[in-house]
């Protein structure tokens, strides 16, 4: 199967999104589960985007890959809660973040949390997409 990378999205051409994406969340995944399955996607020789949480070592096993792209999973429900684990504004959880993976140009936020004023700032900090859209599969389909 021919997957596609999130980065390789462009609106204007829409054969570039009508294909399947095999994402991740690394979520602070163990080493051991995470070079599992870095294994097995290697093997079937298949494009992912990777959204990262943690550093880690293997970051750089998936940098090396050219199937590989690593985006940024930030987690704003700190912040929201008042706990400034990862900054004490949005711009500083982006940084955190970007710091883990400073090439990144695609993001997913924790809990689907985002808003205008963080996507204008993810802009400016270099992030060109955004996979924050949940699309519920219904049950015996729709008339």
């Amino acid at each position: 199967m021919n997957f596609g990378l999130v980065s390789e999205i462009n609106p204007s051409i829409p054969h570039s999104f009508l294909k399947p994406f095999l994402t991740f969340d690394i979520d602070w995944a163990s080493d051991a589960v995470l070079e599992y399955c870095i294994d097995i996607l290697e093997q079937a020789n298949v494009r992912v985007t990777w959204f990262a949480t943690h550093q880690t070592p293997l970051l750089d096993r998936i940098r090396e890959n050219p199937y590989f792209e690593l985006g940024i999973h930030p987690n704003f429900n700190p912040l929201l809660e008042g706990n400034f684990c990862y900054g004490n504004h949005y711009a500083k959880v982006l940084e955190y973040y970007l710091n883990i993976v400073p090439e990144a140009k695609v993001m997913r936020s924790h809990s689907l949390g985002v808003s205008s004023r963080i996507l204008m700032e993810a802009k400016v900090m270099g992030i060109t997409h955004d996979c924050n859209l949940c699309i519920p599969i219904v049950a015996g389909g729709g008339d």
